[in-house]
């Protein structure tokens, strides 16, 4: 009743557990579904099987050590922000599968008091941009790293509405805290330069890579983003090319899986129909 009266006076609808982010966690996209894109997608490296466990156990252990600290910026944000003192929000993981992202507060509320909608250059503190550009706000995450909803180092998880046009290889595997698209330009990079590196990085995923990731997420907190052109050209060049390469196989496939009467050619089928009048 109440959905169809919005609908029919161009009201938009949201339940209260989803405008809270608190809705059942759900599977919107199906990294399994070739009609989607009309093209295969071949399955993660066994690499990513290996890795979960001692990510788990360097998360806990991270987690465990951090713990201090993470009362620091708690307690900071609490004065600076008030209460609450983490930040959810739904984002998409593994398989399509939605969960709850948490993170310390660095945004005021989007409204004052009198309902009137706050600038989003206004509702950052200058003691919140320094949690943000310390990046001390994602010690949260490191819980969903244990929860197994996240990896230390993967895709960055994206909202539902940012996902590209084809997700299915970036959802083979759980999104990382840092990852190789973040460590080469983070929030410099476009949607498909961010989509090419992090497709990149899980067809070439390696301990020793993974190493490189780390190393460079370090080296962030003294320099800041910075783009990596010969990595995201690389990238971008790679993703062309095994996108034409996996459409080439699909249609191959689709060719072989089609009766031998609809592969004759079109010319022998008409010419045979010709010769029945």
């Amino acid at each position: 009743m109440v959905s169809e009266a919005c609908r029919l006076s161009g009201l938009k609808r949201a339940s209260v557990s989803e405008a809270l982010n608190l809705a059942p966690a759900r599977s919107d996209f199906d990294a399994d579904d070739e009609a989607a894109t009309g093209a295969a997608v071949a399955p993660a490296p066994d690499y990513f099987r290996f890795k979960r466990p001692v990510e788990a156990v360097a998360a806990a252990a991270l987690l465990a050590a951090l713990a201090p600290l993470a009362a620091i910026v708690a307690a900071i944000v609490a004065i600076d922000m008030g209460a609450p003192v983490v930040f959810w929000q739904e984002r998409v993981g593994r398989n399509g599968r939605t969960f709850l992202l948490y993170k310390f507060r660095t945004f005021h509320a989007p409204f004052d008091r009198a309902g009137a909608a706050v600038p989003r250059d206004q509702r950052t503190s200058r003691i919140g941009r320094v949690v943000r550009k310390s990046r001390l706000d994602e010690i949260p995450q490191l819980w969903n790293v244990v929860r197994g909803e996240m990896a230390l180092i993967g895709p960055r998880p994206l909202l539902p509405v940012d996902q590209p046009a084809d997700p299915r290889t970036r959802l083979l595997v759980r999104p990382g805290i840092t990852g190789w698209a973040q460590v080469n330009g983070g929030t410099a990079l476009t949607a498909e330069e961010k989509d090419a590196l992090d497709s990149w990085y899980i067809r070439h995923a390696s301990p020793i890579l993974d190493l490189k990731v780390m190393w460079r997420t370090v080296r962030r907190f003294g320099r800041g983003e910075r783009r990596d052109t010969s990595a995201i050209e690389h990238a971008t060049g790679w993703r062309s090319e095994a996108k034409a390469i996996d459409d080439r196989l699909f249609a191959d496939r689709r060719a072989a899986s089609k009766p031998q009467a609809a592969r004759r050619p079109l010319v022998e089928r008409l010419s045979r129909v010709g010769d029945t009048f």
